[in-house]
C-alpha cells in the first residue's frame, strides 16, 4: 500500500522541545556520513550505512525518491537549535494501518530523551 495515499498528505515538519523532524536535504549529507562513521550507530542495523559524503548524498535522494514512491518515509531528526541532522526515525513496510519503524541515533545525543520524542510523533 503506498502511505502517501493512505494520510493523504505532503511531507510535514514536526517540531518538538528538543528536535524538529523534518525532510533530509542534500546538505544533511557530511552530517549524516558523520554519525554513521561511529560502529556504535550501525552495530545492530542491516547495513553499515553510507561509506562516504557522496553516497550520503545518493542514500538521501534515494529516501526522499522513496517517499515520493510512497514506500517510506524518512525524517532527519535535526536539533532543534542548529538545525544540524543527529540521526533518522523512518516507517516503511507498510501494510493496512501498520508500519515498521527504524531509527538511528548520533552517539553524541543518547540518554537524552530525543528519541522518545521522536517515536512519539512519528
Amino acid at each position: 500500500m503506498n502511505f502517501t495515499e493512505l494520510l493523504g498528505m505532503s511531507f510535514q515538519t514536526i517540531q518538538t522541545e528538543q528536535i524538529r523532524l523534518r525532510k533530509l536535504k542534500r546538505d544533511d549529507a557530511p552530517s549524516l556520513y558523520n554519525y554513521y562513521s561511529n560502529e556504535n550507530i550501525y552495530r545492530y542495523l542491516d547495513w553499515n550505512g553510507p561509506e562516504s559524503i557522496e553516497r550520503s548524498i545518493e542514500v538521501i535522494h534515494i529516501w526522499n525518491e522513496g517517499f515520493e514512491k510512497g514506500w517510506i518515509i524518512r525524517f532527519a531528526i535535526a536539533d532543534k537549535m542548529s538545525d544540524e541532522v543527529i540521526g533518522t526515525i523512518f516507517l516503511s513496510e507498510f501494510e493496512g494501518k501498520r508500519a515498521e519503524i527504524g531509527y538511528e541515533l548520533s552517539e553524541k545525543y543518547w540518554h537524552k530523551g530525543i528519541m522518545s520524542e521522536a517515536m512519539n510523533e512519528v
